[in-house]
């Protein structure tokens, strides 16, 4: 029997329920009809455990979504010096190139981030470029942190395994319902920059909360999503989607 963990320990108390194996993996994508994230499915004793962070792509098993880490370790085709993965190629056309980097920590449980570039479901097929991340023990309450702010050391990636960092500051307000985020990333070649009015705010209540953070980047020129990992979101992770070039959208996340 699987081990419930301290944080959904303390779940259960506060809220008196328990959670469907896989609810707490959450994740986001600039495109979820090509790439989508969620609970891995059990595809063979080769691809890892079922109802972890998983992603997959239209194009393979009807999307059917693989464990990430299962990806990340054994799948990989490389992993260059800042731990970017690279899965596909040549070999395999057909499921496209994705980036995956990831960030683990206290409570984090491996956020996953990254991009993917492979053909679009048009006839015939275009190249389309989607970021994405996802996670476990996404965060439900800001009770733990309200009234605190807390900096995340963060890492991004875009196509070309383009490797971003930067810190991200959430300001919690003191009732524990929201709060902003400040601060950006920068590549060698380019520089996200969160725009005033990136909030934080809880969506839906209770049990099936979750805790996160909208609002562009750039003056605009990004649109900008995240969610917050851990009982005491000791962890984000997000997606800067270019809203005028695809190609140019990047995955990240970071902890404190």
């Amino acid at each position: 029997m699987k081990k419930l963990s301290l944080a959904s320990l303390v779940l259960l108390a506060v809220y008196g329920t328990s959670f469907a194996a896989g609810e707490n993996v959450v994740g986001l994508s600039t495109d979820d009809s090509l790439v989508n994230v969620g609970p891995s499915a059990y595809t063979g004793p080769t691809h890892g455990a079922a109802n972890q962070p998983g992603v997959g792509v239209h194009t393979v098993g009807g999307g059917t979504r693989i464990n990430a880490q299962v990806l990340y370790d054994t799948l990989r085709t490389s992993v260059d010096g800042n731990g970017i993965a690279t899965i596909g190629g040549s070999a395999h056309s057909a499921m496209g190139v994705w980036a995956l980097g990831r960030v683990t920590g206290s409570d984090s449980n491996q956020v996953y981030y990254g991009v993917w570039a492979g053909p679009d479901a048009s006839t015939p097929p275009t190249t389309a470029y989607v970021a994405y991340v996802v996670g476990d023990n996404v965060t439900r309450s800001l009770d733990t942190v309200k009234g605190n702010s807390y900096s995340y050391t963060t890492n991004g990636v875009g196509q070309g395994n383009e490797f971003y960092t930067g810190t991200l500051t959430a300001n919690f307000n003191a009732a524990g319902t929201g709060g902003t985020v400040t601060g950006g990333i920068a590549s060698a070649s380019n520089t996200i920059t969160l725009d005033s009015g990136t909030n934080i705010s809880i969506s839906g209540a209770g049990a099936v909360a979750t805790a996160g953070f909208s609002g562009s980047a750039n003056t605009g020129a990004y649109d900008v999503r995240g969610l917050f990992y851990g009982a005491n979101a000791e962890a984000l992770g997000g997606v800067a989607d270019h809203l005028a070039d695809p190609s140019k959208s990047v995955g990240f996340a970071g902890t404190r």
